[in-house]
């Protein structure tokens, strides 16, 4: 469940659980921006899948209260079955226009999440929102 956003349209501190249809019905709506960034993850959430992908931290301006958010940045945790040759590995690799992704290995965003309870870096990104989705759930 996604808590409330603050006064100042953060979320509180810390690192919060939904699924993408949690996500989208939340954030994905009220502004042509937020629509073309949730459909974005739309796209991005199956290629993770199919990639190997165990794990979606997402945050930034999209999971504010920002009426026109610019992207939805993106950490995505390699899991141990990571294909980095496959089709799905290189479509997230080339990208897509509203999202901004990073690339992780489990020790890295482990740390990266731990200190998710804290401002990280610029004034959008005070707290992340991890989207849960295992493999096993898509079979």
């Amino acid at each position: 469940m996604i808590p409330e956003l603050d006064d100042d349209g953060y979320l509180p501190p810390g690192a919060h659980e939904a699924t993408l249809e949690e996500l989208i019905a939340f954030f994905g709506g009220g502004s042509d921006p937020r629509g073309v960034i949730a459909d974005s993850l739309r796209w991005l959430v199956p290629l993770c899948v199919d990639a190997g992908i165990t794990r979606i931290a997402i945050d930034g301006s999209f999971t504010t209260g920002a009426a026109e958010p610019n992207d939805a940045d993106c950490a995505l945790m390699q899991g141990p079955g990571y294909r980095l040759g496959s089709e799905a590995a290189r479509g997230l690799r080339e990208g897509h226009p509203f999202l901004t992704c990073t690339f992780w290995r489990k020790r890295t965003i482990i740390s990266w999440f731990a200190r998710s309870s804290v401002r990280i870096g610029s004034g959008n990104q005070r707290a992340s929102l991890r989207l849960s989705h295992d493999v096993e759930e898509r079979a």
